[in-house]
């Protein structure tokens, strides 16, 4: 109990979900990283790799759930700046990797720019609040700051400016930002996606620049649905078919891990589509639990939210949550075919280094403001357990009462003082009649 209340600081909830993520992503991974074993000198290196990043980013967890909020607010901050230079420069010197350029250094500067603009959007929302609404100065800057972070990313990563924007704009919706300048946005974003989708699927092919081929290309296997078995398993739908293929071999209980038939063909079966393999080898069952890990993760959050005093914290807080939450929901649309591949990996299960390490960080977030809202209730309870827990109510004593001796002495002194209020009355009431006679005459 001492260990659980020194080193596990926090929400034990959040705790629980995190450690059953890392339980089933070691388990997945080893068995989905079988072509990579295959390919490595070592057998277990793969596996090993993807446990090592997950063993530092518990450290990380360790040490970020115990720091104040204002640090995550300077480091956000000063990495803004660095994250905008890193994703220009991401354009100019990133090797080319499936089609697009996203890494520097070996990390994505994508993921810092994530954390760097909400940490950024939470600030200038917290900032924004006042009693005649919010700031319109602040609100023009989130658009400002999240329209060059997202249209920066864009180009190589579509899928991540979507889901930085959509995170930012529910943000935007939590802290009061007003109805009529969030339809603004909802309308101009319509017809820009409108106008960019028709000339995605009918400009020529010769005049589209960067990846907008691929894009074109996935949206149009997304909407293939022809049955199986007339699809080419070679062509360029194979990593689609194969994940259905996994999902339909699963059943209900699956074949359990290690057991998986289609993880020696699938493409990135350890990335894009593990869960794809996890419903193979865990079946329906182990699919929705996964499901309900991340969507109890939401909900837990949402109650910290409400019992948080401070705005920064409690927005950062649910901003890295969303970022979580719904990079797992697309993941999980993309390996069950309900949209066009994306590239986006499964939190905290997928195997990754920035991305896994980034995740744990999120994790930290979490638990630390978790851990502040629960001493500031703990405050709140010692502050105000008198009586029936009012606030005003003053605390309930017991009378004392004396003991009394009763002498001679005593009760011929009790019976003068007696005696001498009598008299005293009959003198009082006289004198206010005589008072009234008096001033009554006078009219």
């Amino acid at each position: 109990m001492e260990l659980d209340k020194t080193l596990f600081k926090g929400d034990k909830y959040i705790w629980g979900i995190y450690f059953i993520l890392l339980f089933v992503s070691v388990v997945e991974i080893f068995s989905a990283t079988s072509t990579l074993a295959y390919k490595a000198t070592e057998h277990y290196n793969p596996a090993f790799q993807h446990t090592t990043y997950l063993i530092f980013g518990t450290l990380a967890v360790l040490i970020i759930h115990n720091m104040p909020s204002h640090y995550f607010r300077a480091v956000g901050i000063l990495a803004f700046p660095i994250s905008f230079f890193l994703l220009i420069l991401v354009m100019f010197v990133s090797p080319e990797v499936n089609g697009a350029q996203r890494r520097i250094f070996g990390f994505q500067p994508s993921e810092i720019a994530k954390f760097s603009e909400i940490v950024v959007v939470c600030f200038l929302l917290s900032k924004g609040q006042s009693e005649s609404g919010f700031s319109k100065f602040n609100y023009y800057l989130i658009l400002i700051t999240a329209g060059i972070i997202c249209g920066l990313i864009l180009p190589e990563n579509f899928s991540t400016a979507f889901l930085l924007g959509s995170v930012i704009f529910f943000l935007m919706f939590i802290a009061g930002v007003e109805w009529k300048r969030l339809l603004s946005i909802i309308g101009v974003l319509a017809i820009v996606g409108a106008l960019f989708l028709a000339y995605l699927m009918f400009a020529p092919a010769s005049i589209q620049p960067g990846r907008m081929k691929t894009w074109k290309s996935r949206i149009e296997m997304s909407s293939d649905k022809k049955p199986l078995i007339e699809q080419d398993l070679n062509g360029k739908k194979s990593q689609v078919l194969y994940g259905k293929m996994a999902v339909a071999n699963g059943g209900l209980i699956g074949k359990f891990p290690g057991n998986s038939q289609i993880r020696d063909f699938l493409p990135q079966a350890y990335s894009d589509y593990i869960y794809s393999i996890i419903i193979e080898e865990m079946g329906l069952i182990g699919g929705g639990f996964v499901l309900f890990l991340y969507i109890l993760l939401m909900f837990r959050v949402l109650i910290i939210f409400r019992q948080s005093k401070n705005t920064f914290p409690a927005l950062l807080m649910l901003g890295v949550t969303m970022l979580i939450v719904f990079q797992a929901l697309i993941n999980m649309a993309v390996g069950v075919d309900l949209i066009p591949v994306t590239g986006q990996p499964l939190p905290l299960i997928s195997r990754g280094g920035t991305s896994t390490l980034i995740t744990c960080g999120y994790f930290g977030i979490i638990l630390s403001v978790s851990r502040s809202a629960m001493i500031d209730e703990q405050d709140y309870d010692e502050n105000h357990r008198l009586g029936d827990g009012s606030p005003d109510e003053e605390p309930q004593t017991e009378p004392v009462v004396e003991p009394t001796v009763t002498t001679a002495a005593t009760a011929a002194t009790e019976e003068a003082a007696k005696t001498e209020v009598a008299e005293e009355s009959v003198k009082t009431e006289e004198e206010e009649e005589e008072y009234t006679y008096t001033d009554y005459d006078q009219y």
